[in-house]
């Protein structure tokens, strides 16, 4: 009986542990699904950077900039990294951890509360 109930125990934390919504998504397996999309896919969905840079190979680097839950001491920055064709190339974060919820990025890219337009003023 005791063996039956340690089994099951282990099996709810180990469910609980991975259960969508209690952790937030990690910013760079959200990121991975924008590698190769157009640059424009990711504006329309988080809106216009809030800082832009175009390299004398026509290659662009774009940044946004949020703050998980409004707090400045949880800021997220996504510098994207844009091939001359208008596709993502690459990204850099700089992202702060929140405990359960996962990431300052990953909870806002999953949100889609980033961009400009996001920024804590």
């Amino acid at each position: 009986m005791q063996k039956t109930a340690a089994v099951v125990l282990c099996s709810v934390l180990v469910g609980c542990a991975t259960t969508p919504g209690v952790s937030g998504p990690s910013a760079n397996a959200v990121m991975q699904t924008w590698a190769g999309k157009p640059e424009a896919e990711f504006v329309r969905r988080f809106g216009p950077p809030a800082n832009s840079y175009v390299a004398t190979d026509g290659s662009r680097s774009l940044v946004f900039m949020s703050y998980w839950n409004n707090a400045p001491e949880y800021p997220c920055k996504i510098t994207l990294q844009v091939a001359p064709d208008g596709k993502i190339a690459g990204w850099h974060l700089q992202t702060t951890p929140v405990g359960i919820y996962g990431d300052s990025c990953g909870g806002a890219l999953g949100s889609g509360a980033i961009g400009a337009s996001m920024m804590y003023r």
